[in-house]
């Protein structure tokens, strides 16, 4: 049986329910409008095709950075990290116009603002525009891209700011010293076993001395494998 259609208050309230359990990586929108600087924390920000590469940025018309974006040539996102947290606050609706830039060292790309030291920042030169409910929806041509650090992005999800398990990305770690001295002698090990094997006949030989020797060469050969390509 198909459900009840509801009110639309009472839908919205449950759309931005369900929404709070939808994880979005942070980002700072920017742009220039004349000399003033605008930014606004979003996570309404999306690709929209990487043929030409495009991204979109929904923005609410009854917020302050609508008006500078409209007139604004160009726009760039600030893909935050999780030490970005304080830039995100003061974005959000804390601080207000020229204020917003107090905090993060802020520098100049292609004409529009940008912090070199968030994850990722994506210049555009805006393109198209649409109105749709409550929103603008602006597309951006992409003109310049840059990275920085390891991929550690800011998330909030369920009206707060959380990151990734440490662990998520991390890159495997290198052999020890000790663990190198193992492998190298088990290597060695695992070529006297097979030389006693040639030396002494056992070396095909069918039974439990035929079998002695290349069970013990295996478990050495197996052992250092594991110590050289662990995780």
């Amino acid at each position: 049986m198909p459900a009840a259609l509801l009110p639309n208050e009472q839908l919205a309230a449950q759309t931005k329910l369900a929404l709070r359990r939808l994880a979005s990586a942070v980002a700072v929108v920017t742009c220039r409008d004349g000399q003033t600087r605008h930014a606004m924390t979003a996570t309404a920000v999306n690709a929209m095709s990487m043929q030409p590469p495009s991204m979109i940025v929904c923005v609410n018309r009854a917020s302050a950075f609508h008006a500078a974006i409209s007139h604004a040539e160009s726009f760039a996102i600030n893909l935050l990290n999780r030490s970005q947290e304080r830039i995100s606050t003061g974005c959000g609706g804390r601080l207000r116009g020229e204020d917003r830039f107090g905090f993060g060292e802020w520098s100049e790309e292609n004409g529009v603002p940008v912090l070199p030291d968030a994850q990722a920042r994506i210049v555009c030169a805006k393109d198209e525009r649409f109105d749709y409910g409550s929103h603008t929806i602006f597309l951006g041509r992409v003109t310049s891209v840059g990275i920085h650090g390891a991929v550690d992005p800011l998330i909030y999800v369920d009206g707060h700011y959380t990151g990734l398990p440490a662990d998520d990305f991390a890159a495997p770690s290198a052999p020890s010293e000790i663990e190198m001295l193992c492998a190298i002698i088990g290597i060695g090990l695992t070529l006297v076993v097979r030389w006693v094997c040639i030396a002494t006949g056992a070396d095909g030989e069918l039974g439990p001395r035929g079998l002695v020797y290349p069970a013990l060469a295996l478990a050495l050969g197996l052992s250092t494998w594991l110590i050289l390509f662990r995780g």
